[in-house]
This record gives structure tokens, C-alpha cells and sequence, in this order.
């Protein structure tokens, strides 16, 4: 499953499923996000399965847990070439614990919600550095350890962009990836078993 809106791409593989057919739809995201509300009030249900039947005209598509049933309308065209906008390498790789980075940007919104919402994130020598600044309130600076591999380096993002991924990160430690301050960056869970991740664009800084 992939999303994404331009700024932002969250990629999610489910690979426990039952299928004989490969089938690829656009689906809304108001009726993803029913769906979503329907297994959340199931969740009690011991062993309950999820089935998803695809009419032949690939036009809609019927989802069936218990006696509940949904269906939608699916989006008809092609979806964007997602593929094409994540980085083939990154240069730099950070660990950190995924609690203490929520808990530095929630501080460094405070300074950032008057200043177009952008957070400036330092790597360099194992330390993290979140800076934040606007002409009301003040500037921000908070440091914190982190295991870093590669040169480092500066880049900026719309702090809610980051705190919506982590939110749907599991796991206590977070994997940030990036390359250069103006390339794609990659936010992943440092579980194995989990191939989820979100790519979020930079923000380019007036000098």
C-alpha cells in the first residue's frame, strides 16, 4: 500500500494474505480510513479475517470482516510513479530512540508554528540537533546523542510531516535516512520483520 500527497509517502507490505490474483487500485483514503475505524472495533474478535473482493471491472471493491461488509468506488487513471522519488542510496543513516525525538519536536513546534512550521535538523559527530526560531517567540535549539553513520549534515522539514510518520512507527528506535538537504529523506522502523517507511521532501532554507 502506498500514499503520498506531494510532500510526503508512506509505503506499508502486508505479506500474511491469501490471494491467486494480482490486483492494483486507487482507492479513497475517507474509505481507507472507515475501513480502518471497522477493524479497530473488531480487533476483540479472536482470528477474525479480513477479505477483500475486487469486482472484474476493477471498479469496486468490497471489504468483509464478520458480518460487517464495506465497499467502495475505486479511482480510475494511474497512480504516480512513486517509485521514481525515493533515493537508490543514502548517505547518512541516524538510530534514535523513537520517545525522545517525538518528545524534541513536540519542544521545537512551539518556536516552529510561527515560522511556516520548519524544523532545521542537525547530524554531525553522534549529536543531534533540532533548531527552531521565529521572530515572535525565539529560537529553539535542543541537543541530544544519536548512533550516526555517514558524513552527516543539515536538512529541514515541516515538523508535523515528521511527527504524523513517527506516530505510525512501532517500535521503541527510529532509522532517518538521508542523503543531501534538498534529496528525499526516509523514516523507517529498526525492526527487520517490518518493511514499512515514509519518505518526507525538505523544506530549502533562505540563507
Amino acid at each position: 500500500m502506498v500514499a503520498t500527497d506531494g510532500y510526503r509517502l508512506g509505503f506499508s507490505q502486508i505479506t500474511d494474505i491469501k490471494s491467486t490474483q494480482l490486483f492494483k487500485l486507487i482507492i479513497p483514503v475517507r474509505a481507507l480510513s472507515e475501513l480502518a475505524k471497522i477493524i479497530a472495533e473488531t480487533e476483540s474478535a479472536d482470528g477474525e479475517q479480513l477479505a477483500v473482493l475486487v469486482a472484474n471491472q476493477l471498479n469496486q471493491v468490497e471489504f468483509k470482516i464478520g458480518s460487517i461488509e464495506f465497499t467502495t468506488r475505486t479511482i480510475e487513471g494511474e497512480y504516480p510513479g512513486w517509485q521514481k522519488i525515493i533515493p537508490s542510496a543514502f548517505s547518512t543513516k541516524v538510530k534514535i530512540q523513537k520517545a525522545e525525538l517525538v518528545k524534541q519536536l513536540r519542544i521545537a513546534s512551539i518556536f516552529a508554528r510561527d515560522a511556516g512550521n520548519i524544523v532545521k535538523l542537525n547530524l554531525k559527530e553522534d549529536q543531534l540537533t533540532i533548531f527552531a526560531n521565529t521572530s515572535q517567540v525565539g529560537s529553539n535549539e535542543i541537543k541530544t546523542e544519536a548512533k550516526i553513520e555517514g558524513p552527516g549534515g543539515e536538512i529541514a522539514f515541516n515538523f508535523r510531516y515528521l511527527l504524523e510518520a513517527l506516530s505510525a512507527i512501532e517500535g521503541e528506535d527510529v532509522l532517518f535516512e538521508m542523503g543531501e538537504s534538498l534529496t528525499p529523506a526516509r523514516l523507517k522502523s529498526t525492526e527487520p520483520k517490518d518493511p514499512s517507511f515514509h519518505i518526507i521532501m525538505p523544506v530549502r532554507l533562505q540563507s
